[in-house]
C-alpha cells in the first residue's frame, strides 16, 4: 500500500466507517442468544480482532474489484503455442531441437503431453493476460503469463524452459495483437479471478517469496468455534428421521 498512489490507495482501503458498517451488520446476524461480548469471549478475540479481520475482508473485496475494474475488452493479446513436457530432461532435449532448427508443430504433436493443444502443433489461441493462468496453470501459477505478457516479448520468440506446476513448457510467440476483442465468457471469467490472478503474477516474479499459509492453524483448538461436537453425528437408519416414516422400515 505504501507505494500505491493515494486515488488506488482510496479505492482498496476500506474507510473507518466502512468497517464499522461491516462489523455493525456482522453483531445484527448473531444468534440471538449470542450478544457481541459473549461471542468476543467465546472465540478469544477482542474488539480489536474484529475490526482488524473485517478490514482485512473489506480490503480483499475492494481489491478484487479494483482488479477486475481494469479487465476490459478489447484488450492486448498475445497469439501463442507450447509444448509441454513432464521430465527437465524431456524439456531440455526438446529446446534444443527447436534452437537448431526443428518443426515446432511437429514437436509438439510428438512430444507433448498436453493433448489439448499438442493435437493442433502446440496451438494456444489467442490470449488475454490470466487466460491461461486460469487453463494452463489451473488458477496455481502466473509464470508463463509473466513471460508471455512481458513487454518485451516479440512475434517468433522462444522461451526458455519455463517450470510451472512440476512441468516444463517452451512457448513461442506467433502474433501480439494490442487491441483484441474478448468474448463475454472469457472476460467474466477473468474478472471473477482477477486478484487471484494478481496474486500468481506476483508470487511468479523473480526473487518474490511469499509465505505460505500455515494449514495447521485451520485445526488450532484456539481457532475452532466453541460448541462443535467431538465427532460426526451417527448415521440415521433407512427412513428414520423422515416425515412419516418409521425408524428402521423404508
Amino acid at each position: 500500500m505504501a507505494t500505491q498512489n493515494s486515488t488506488v490507495q482510496a479505492k482498496i482501503e476500506p474507510s473507518d466507517d466502512a468497517i464499522n458498517r461491516g462489523i455493525n451488520a456482522f453483531i445484527a446476524d448473531l444468534p440471538t442468544a449470542t450478544n457481541y461480548s459473549k461471542y468476543l469471549s467465546d472465540n478469544h478475540l477482542s474488539d480489536a480482532d474484529v475490526h482488524a479481520m473485517m478490514a482485512l475482508m473489506l480490503r480483499r473485496q475492494n481489491m478484487q474489484a479494483y482488479e477486475a475494474s481494469l479487465i476490459t475488452s478489447p484488450t492486448y493479446q498475445v497469439l501463442a503455442r507450447a509444448i509441454t513436457l513432464s521430465t527437465p530432461a524431456d524439456a531440455k532435449s526438446v529446446f534444443n531441437q527447436l534452437k537448431n532448427g526443428a518443426d515446432f508443430g511437429k514437436l509438439a504433436k510428438a512430444k507433448s503431453f498436453e493433448s489439448t493443444s499438442g493435437a493442433k502443433g502446440g496451438d494456444l489461441g489467442w490470449l488475454a493476460r490470466g487466460q491461461y493462468a486460469q487453463t494452463g496453470a489451473t488458477g496455481l501459477s502466473g509464470l508463463v503469463d509473466n513471460w508471455i505478457f512481458d513487454p518485451a516479448r516479440k512475434v517468433d520468440e522462444l522461451s526458455p524452459i519455463l517450470t510451472e506446476n512440476g512441468t516444463y513448457h517452451i512457448v513461442q510467440i506467433m502474433g501480439i495483437d494490442p487491441s483484441r476483442d474478448v468474448d463475454p465468457a472469457t472476460l467474466k471469467t477473468l474478472r471473477d479471478n482477477a486478484l487471484n490472478d494478481w496474486l500468481l503474477f506476483q508470487k511468479a516474479l523473480p526473487g518474490v517469496k511469499i509465505t505460505p499459509i500455515d494449514q495447521n492453524m485451520l485445526l488450532d483448538s484456539m481457532n475452532m468455534p466453541p460448541g462443535l461436537p467431538s465427532s460426526a453425528p451417527a448415521a440415521q437408519p433407512p427412513g428414520g428421521g423422515l416425515p412419516g416414516g418409521v425408524p428402521g422400515q423404508p
